[in-house]
């Protein structure tokens, strides 16, 4: 394999040679092979002359496995799980994705405790009581995120049901204040949003976190507008946020140069 320029070769007897790597400072080493534990040397120093030999030690993986579930039981496919070590001899951090049968496995670690995290958009993060590898039976269960009831009307009381939102994390002590919330992705909303069982009045907004935020909304005829601030309670009563958008503002001026003429284009 290679790696920006820098060429690995490999024999039977498993060794290795890195050709064109830097030849002074400090680099980590990590091997992976089927079968085994993924194993690091850090922070090793290089000799600017003469050769620089090192030995990975490598021990054969154990593995964790199970299925990653709704509170219904139905099966979640294309969950990350993460696998943290809790132990000094399992300075070990692994991630897979479930299948779409929500099945995951974790087929070589140090043997030992760990951690299992899952990440998803929709569903609120897991973090697992410590797992023995050797372990092949694990069930996750995640909650589904919370959501929020949206209505958006424009600065002429019209409603308006296509625009796009931005969740913003907002601050009771600075009102003035947002933030971003990467876990949440920027999306459009449109009609089809805006569910039967709300009387089409509501959109729903699924997949927020929860803490106190602000939408921020935007559509091709009004100015970036941000919502009344809503708190979202994992568990607790979807919060009903009604905005307002307002019209943007027109900004012109002239261009002049130093002996005041006009500059054109």
């Amino acid at each position: 394999s290679s790696d920006a320029g820098i060429f690995i070769f490999y024999d039977p007897q498993g060794n290795f040679r890195f050709a064109n790597a830097k030849h002074q400072g400090l680099i980590n080493l990590t091997v992976e092979a089927n079968g085994y534990a993924t194993a690091q040397l850090l922070n090793q120093p290089l000799k600017p002359e003469g050769g620089n030999q090192f030995t990975l030690e490598v021990v054969r993986g154990m593995p964790i496995s199970g299925v990653v579930v709704d509170q219904s039981g139905k099966p979640l496919s294309g969950v990350a799980i993460t696998a943290s070590g809790l132990s000094a001899k399992t300075p070990q951090t692994a991630t897979t994705t479930s299948s779409s049968q929500g099945t995951f496995e974790f087929s070589s670690l140090r043997e030992g405790p760990y951690q299992l995290v899952t990440s998803s958009p929709q569903y609120a993060e897991v973090k697992s009581p410590p797992v023995m590898t050797g372990e092949t039976d694990v069930k996750l269960v995640m909650a589904q995120r919370a959501f929020a009831k949206l209505r958006v009307v424009g600065a002429n009381r019209a409603s308006i049901k296509a625009y796009s939102i931005s969740l913003k994390r907002s601050f009771t002590n600075n009102p003035l204040g947002i933030g971003n919330v990467p876990e949440f992705a920027d999306r459009g909303i449109t009609p089809a949003d805006y569910p039967a069982e709300f009387q089409g009045e509501w959109a729903v907004v699924r997949g927020l976190p929860a803490g106190d935020f602000v939408f921020q909304i935007q559509d091709k005829v009004h100015a970036k507008s941000l919502s009344p601030q809503f708190t979202v309670v994992e568990g607790g009563t979807p919060p009903e946020v009604e905005a307002v958008l307002t019209l943007g503002a027109a900004i012109t001026g002239t261009v002049m140069d130093d002996r005041g003429q006009p500059v054109a284009d």
